[in-house]
């Protein structure tokens, strides 16, 4: 009878576990999906805050360009940021379909602040620049890891005049592609400076500045 009782005891304490492992693992698996869905509703806040100052770009005279200038930046660094954030998430966790699309939407943003960018340079003349960063999602080499570093550094040391963008070309978007063709962008990574150089290995940014003279 004793013998009975332990093992039943034994078998109830054994469900308890498992349940309790099950309940943990599903309680995160929500608390995943929403950080997820609050990211997605905060990259279409950023989608529809560029598309705004889209139409404020249009809609704007040469003689608001420090103000365009200066409201762009801040944009950028939003954008760039928010990026930042999700990369370190994604790091944390297996890729699945939710972190794919999230990684889509946020590179479409980042193509709707590089046209907002062309068409305040379009305005205002030589008074900004732009460097672009192709890189690999899914294939993060030494060299991307260094880019990665070395063009942040760039971007900060150059300030409001330039502008950086970052984008994913292996994520299955069309309008990456089309980019790729457009600036002839022969392998992964490259980045491109004022969209008429094109570098693909690490270059001191001394040497950088020599072509958009941010200092």
């Amino acid at each position: 009878m004793k013998l009975k009782n332990l093992i039943g005891k034994t078998l109830i304490i054994f469900f308890i576990i498992i349940f309790t492992f099950f309940l943990i693992g599903y309680l995160s698996e929500v608390i995943r999906l929403n950080e997820i869905k609050n990211e997605n509703l905060y990259i279409n806040i950023l989608w529809n805050d560029a598309k705004f100052f889209e139409e404020y770009i249009n809609a704007s005279t040469s003689e608001k360009c420090d103000y365009l200038i200066e409201q762009n930046r801040i944009l950028a660094d939003k954008i760039y940021f928010f990026g930042k954030k999700i990369e370190l998430y994604d790091t944390a966790n297996k890729l699945t379909n939710e972190i794919l699309l999230e990684k889509q939407n946020y590179a479409l943003l980042d193509l709707q602040l590089l046209k907002n960018t062309l068409k305040l340079k379009n305005l205002c003349a030589d008074k900004l620049s732009t460097v672009i960063y192709f890189y690999s999602y899914y294939n993060k080499t030494e060299k991307q890891k260094i880019l990665d570093v070395l063009l942040f550094d760039f971007k900060q040391r150059c300030g409001i005049k330039t502008v950086y963008i970052t984008l994913p070309t292996d994520l299955n978007l069309t309008s990456i592609d089309i980019l790729l063709t457009n600036y002839n962008i022969t392998s992964i990574p490259a980045y491109i400076l004022d969209e008429k150089y094109v570098f693909y290995e690490p270059v001191n940014i001394e040497i950088l500045n020599n072509y958009i003279k941010c200092w």
